[in-house]
């Protein structure tokens, strides 16, 4: 049956003197932009039926937004007040696909109604099509094929008045059809199923309709909230962009670069597309926040740098300097903002610096006993960070010091890490310069630098970027970051016998990296945070952009930073190349509040279960239960059990067991 579908869908195309490659072209089918003009190429031609498209600032965002603010950008949204607003394509979307079909789709919307139609691209007259909408505070998505319906429901149900991220995607191969949705970067749902008839050719002829659905199919119609931006795809995206959380920064699309927004029949490759694969396997992104408003990231750093950090929070800290497309700096303050891995990445308070580094080109901060330590300009900066309130209306705030806490060192001082009671400031260098240096200052008790006293020096490779220090079995290391433009960077491990005043730094391994690496920092479970500057306005839409977009902050796991060490101290039966088949990960954050992150890495293809056990031994939730293959997998959990209840604070597990009857438990602790 499906091969006598096949043949009459090449019979068709060959007749109609189309290619496959025609149908089946990566693009974008519809586009909805609150911020284009309705006649703008960007967007899908369209009529609106009583929604306020309008220019809104969140309250949270009136301090940076406003008229009277900081001067960061502001975005439209479509305001759905009644019960017949809508937003509709003038023509019918349609696309011809041939054997397998890729369909995907994104949303960025505030609903204020739990139930609501959100886009009906469908003709109950005809075979194919699809809908989603929100019933009792949750996702359906609906498709339809050889007219049989296949609905995937989330558990969860969509916070009201708070904007989200949903991501949906539906795949047709052969005999089965696998649908997915995504909220803010997780997997919320996923279901595989068989076809109750075959598909061949495939042609989806439908107007799009957003907020609405005209036809009683449907068990809800009207959407009341507001939406951003609604596209559909003839293409799914890869992982790196589908499992990525938004930061929530406040600006158009919320971190995604939204200034990748080609025209509909432009043949420019989607953002989505573009995003490099890391040769170092990570076990985690986050969106940069504020590209969209010209900011470049350079520094990194988290609490758990200060070894007497004792606290449970998790914060990551990057620091950030503006610079246009054309190249002028210093039109707007550089910033240090404030990220909570515990909130799914979300961006917790922005600081504007006013100090003597107010705007410059920050290249790395460092922690230490709640002081933030800015380099720059042959300087080191301390700040003091100011105890959270919470409530929102704080996300941005000056960051003030005084003269006392500017600090000049021998260093160029492109970037600054903390260790062991010191500060390291290094220099940032191109060979036709002189040769640049890592300088260890201590501070007193009190937190300042000590410039009264000569530093301890280690020569540096040329455009270093970033450093940072690891105890490993008792042996320190020096990871080092270094860019090449658009050529790649590279971080090199390398043993503190390596190190010298003399000579260059001795590698023992490198790592390979997409293009834009910057600082690094380890955090409370000894991975290694990164942050690359690849996906910038100014590398990316300047006269010659980077080919690289990898616009993430992403983390290193210490076993693959470590692995060779490791495996080596094992002894191993001849023929065996690793201990295991697989590894479970320390779960991030631990102690956590709101959400963790749980990875695992298998070597080989293998069945995997996942599960929650509480003290009592008994299961509070199975994370997967599968067959995977080789590589590195990401579970987020949100406290909740098998039947969506929060579940009591208090000490958990995790257990890995694979096809191997092998099993690995952690332990976790869930604070509430």
């Amino acid at each position: 049956m499906i091969l006598r579908y096949l043949i009459l869908g090449a019979v068709l195309l060959n007749g109609l003197g189309l290619s496959n490659k025609l149908f089946c072209q990566k693009k974008i089918l519809f586009r909805f932009n609150a911020d284009y003009d309705l006649t703008s190429l960007l967007q899908t031609p369209v009529t609106i039926s009583n929604v306020n498209i309008n220019e809104r600032t969140e309250d949270s965002e009136e301090l940076a937004r406003g008229a009277d603010g900081w001067g960061y950008s502001t975005r439209n949204t479509a305001y759905f007040y009644t019960d017949s607003s809508s937003i509709r394509s003038i023509d019918n979307i349609s696309i011809s696909l041939f054997g397998a079909v890729e369909l995907s789709g994104e949303l960025w919307l505030k609903p204020i109604s739990s139930d609501g139609a959100l886009f009906y691209w469908d003709d109950s007259s005809k075979a194919h099509g699809f809908s989603l909408f929100i019933e009792q505070g949750k996702l359906t998505f609906r498709a339809r094929f050889m007219s049989e319906v296949y609905n995937l429901t989330t558990v969860t149900e969509l916070e009201l008045n708070t904007w989200t991220h949903i991501n949906w995607t539906c795949a047709v191969k052969n005999d089965s059809i696998r649908q997915e949705i995504y909220v803010n970067g997780t997997q919320q749902v996923e279901k595989k199923q068989l076809l109750i008839s075959p598909v061949g050719f495939v042609t989806l002829n439908a107007p799009v309709t957003l907020g609405f659905s005209f036809e009683t199919e449907l068990p809800v119609q009207q959407f009341l909230g507001e939406m951003y931006a609604v596209n559909f795809k003839s293409y799914i995206p890869g992982n790196s962009y589908l499992t990525t959380p938004i930061p929530k920064d406040g600006s158009a699309y919320s971190g995604i670069a939204n200034y990748h927004g080609y025209a509909l029949d432009s043949q420019k490759q989607n953002v989505d597309l573009r995003i490099s694969i890391n040769p170092t396997p990570v076990i985690a992104t986050a969106f940069v926040p504020y590209l969209n408003d010209e900011f470049i990231p350079q520094g990194i750093t988290n609490k758990y740098e200060d070894e007497d950090y004792q606290q449970t929070d998790s914060l990551v800290y990057i620091s950030m300097y503006h610079k246009t497309v054309e190249g002028t700096i210093r039109l707007k303050r550089s910033i240090i903002v404030e990220i909570d891995p515990g909130d799914n990445y979300r961006v917790r308070r922005c600081f504007r610096l006013k100090g003597a580094l107010q705007t410059n080109h920050n290249g790395g901060i460092a922690y230490k006993n709640g002081y933030i330590y800015v380099a720059s300009s042959g300087n080191i900066e301390r700040y003091q960070l100011p105890e959270f309130e919470g409530g929102g209306a704080e996300k941005y705030q000056d960051l003030t010091t005084v003269y006392t806490n500017l600090y000049q060192v021998q260093s160029k001082a492109s970037f600054v890490t903390y260790f062991q009671d010191s500060v390291w400031v290094g220099d940032y260098r191109t060979s036709n310069e002189a040769t640049p240096y890592l300088y260890g200052y201590a501070l007193d008790t009190q937190g300042n630098v000590v410039i009264s006293v000569s530093p301890k020096i280690y020569r540096l490779p040329y455009q270093t970027q970033g450093v940072a220090w690891k105890i490993y079995n008792d042996t320190k290391y020096l990871f080092i970051s270094t860019s090449g433009g658009d050529a790649g960077s590279k971080i090199s491990r390398c043993h503190v016998n390596k190190l010298s005043r003399t000579s260059s730094p001795q590698a023992d391994t490198v790592f390979n990296l997409p293009a834009g690496g910057e600082d690094l920092s380890f955090d409370g479970n000894s991975n290694l945070l990164n942050v690359s500057e690849s996906g910038a306005q100014f590398f990316q839409k300047r006269f010659s952009p980077w080919k690289t977009f990898y616009p993430f902050i992403f983390i290193i796991s210490e076993a693959k930073l470590f692995r060779d060490i490791a495996v080596s101290s094992v002894k191993m039966a001849p023929g065996k190349t690793t201990p295991n088949s697989f590894q479970l990960f320390q779960n991030y954050p631990n102690p956590f509040n709101q959400h963790t992150i749980i990875e695992f890495e298998v070597n080989k293809p293998s069945d995997v279960k996942l599960e929650l056990y509480n003290m009592l031994g008994q299961t509070v939730k199975l994370l997967c239960n599968r067959f995977v293959e080789a590589g590195y997998y990401r579970f987020v959990w949100d406290g909740m059990d098998q039947n969506s209840k929060l579940v009591p604070g208090g000490i958990y597990f995790y257990q890995i067991r694979t096809g191997e009857k092998k099993a690995v438990m952690k332990k976790m602790i869930f604070l509430k």
